[in-house]
């Protein structure tokens, strides 16, 4: 998201920044950021003050995140799945799941897991946005060769056949 060649940067560090902004002060705050990969909002969060625990599926970004972090604060890294979080019910302030919704593959218990480590009266933060159904010219890849394919991905926003119950 943050390389200068990816034309979806503008969006990236704009939702980054939203939620940064929602989240508002955090100092001291236990806050979870599910589905975290390399920490693109744990980090920030960590040098705020929050105690920021990062989980993700991806022992790779866990790393990458572990690397990013070196020489500030570094928030606990663990490679866990979202829908089986090794907590106890409500062992966090606010959770955070920034474009990890549309990912799981059963989103209603993944949310209940989200919640269920929620304090209650706790903040839960989600984002599943795509505000630019141009990212398939830039990824044809994952769109594939079928015009009816393209069809369906643009005339649905963006969004992939597969993906269009969950975004």
């Amino acid at each position: 998201p943050e390389d200068r060649a990816n034309p979806f940067r503008a969006i990236y560090r704009r939702k980054l920044e939203d939620a940064l902004a929602m989240l508002g002060r955090v100092e001291g705050q236990r806050i979870l950021d599910a589905g975290g990969g390399m920490g693109r909002l744990s980090i920030p969060l960590a040098r705020s003050g929050a105690k920021i625990t990062l989980v993700d599926l991806s022992a790779a970004m866990i790393q990458e995140a572990r690397r990013r972090a070196a020489g500030g604060p570094v928030p606990l890294a663990l490679v866990s799945d979202a829908t089986r979080l090794p907590f106890a019910d409500g062992s966090f302030e606010t959770v955070v799941a920034l474009d990890l919704y549309c990912h799981l593959p059963d989103p209603p218990k993944g949310l209940a897991e989200l919640k269920r480590v929620l304090v209650p009266g706790g903040r839960l933060l989600i984002d599943s946005t795509n505000s630019n159904p141009l990212w398939v010219l830039f990824y044809p890849g994952y769109v594939g060769r079928s015009p009816r394919r393209w069809n369906a991905v643009l005339s649905n926003q963006g969004v992939l056949p597969g993906w269009v119950g969950r975004v």
